[in-house]
């Protein structure tokens, strides 16, 4: 029985010992062929793109200083001058202005927007008229010598005589007004002195604009002088003058047209509102 199991014992002892002998071989093998000859390689391969940066050629946007924007200073542009126009007359309220002037020698009315000769009229102030004409801006003064502007008007006026005789002898010469019961009769040369001296008007009657809401519906008499041409008239404090020859006075413009048109009137209604009542003076123009 010793014997047996000694045997035994043996055998599994060399059993093993081959067993282990070719896996040793067995691994060998392996190593030699697809293994590293130095140490075991467990990094994967993977493609790596090298990192790159970019070179800063210019300082960094945030911290450069805001470029200083030099402002350019305005040059006004020189105003021209327009030699075929001369204002006679001008009217204006606020935003509107309706001015009388002659243009190569004829009589016009221009209002605001209008133009003539390509020449736009863009408003007017108490002593002169503005035009534009292919972007540049004309500014024709008032004709004659300083005016003194009454409400809303500023007249042009015609030289002043230069001695007391010369302005006695004007005065005397101008004509006058006759009253003659149902109507009235002014002297043609009446016409052509206040036609002439402009100014004149602005001294002798205040007249602005009347108004129902934004319509324009006459011209309002704020003031008129005693014992004047215009009080002759029979014109009063407060009358509204709504008509001329039944062309109502809804617009500056056809204000001034019957005013440009005086010198060749003959005979003349006015239509005016005094109070609440609506009347009628009649004029004969000799």
């Amino acid at each position: 029985m010793k014997s047996s199991s000694k045997k035994a014992l043996l055998s599994l002892l060399v059993l093993l010992m081959s067993a282990f002998v070719l896996a040793k071989l067995i691994w060998t093998l392996v190593a030699y062929l697809w293994l590293p000859k130095q140490g075991v390689d467990v990094h994967a391969t993977v493609a790596i793109k090298p990192l790159y940066y970019r070179p800063k050629l210019t300082p960094n946007q945030a911290n450069r200083p805001k470029p200083v924007v030099v402002k350019k200073p305005v040059v006004a542009v020189p105003q021209s001058r327009i030699t075929d126009i001369k204002v006679t007359g001008i009217y204006a309220s606020g935003n509107e202005a309706v001015v009388a002037l002659l243009y190569k020698g004829r009589n016009k009315v221009l209002a605001t927007g209008e133009s003539i000769g390509g020449f736009v009229l863009k408003g007017a102030t108490a002593r002169s008229a503005i035009f534009e004409k292919d972007g540049k801006r004309y500014e024709v003064p008032l004709s004659g010598a300083k005016s003194r502007v009454s409400a809303v008007v500023a007249p042009a006026s015609a030289p002043a005589a230069t001695t007391s005789t010369a302005a006695t002898e004007q005065k005397q010469d101008r004509g006058e007004i006759r009253d003659m019961g149902d109507h009235k009769v002014i002297d043609r040369k009446l016409v052509q002195y206040y036609i002439h001296n402009f100014r004149e008007i602005g001294r002798n009657i205040g007249i602005v604009d009347a108004r129902e809401g934004k319509a324009l519906k006459g011209f309002k008499v704020t003031f008129i002088r005693n014992n004047s041409d215009f009080a002759k008239l029979g014109l009063k404090r407060g009358d509204i003058i709504k008509a001329i020859n039944g062309q109502p006075l809804t617009s500056y413009r056809a204000a001034m047209q019957i005013y440009r048109s005086a010198p060749d009137i003959d005979t003349l209604t006015m239509t005016i509102e005094r109070g609440n009542e609506e009347m009628e003076l009649e004029y004969e123009v000799h």
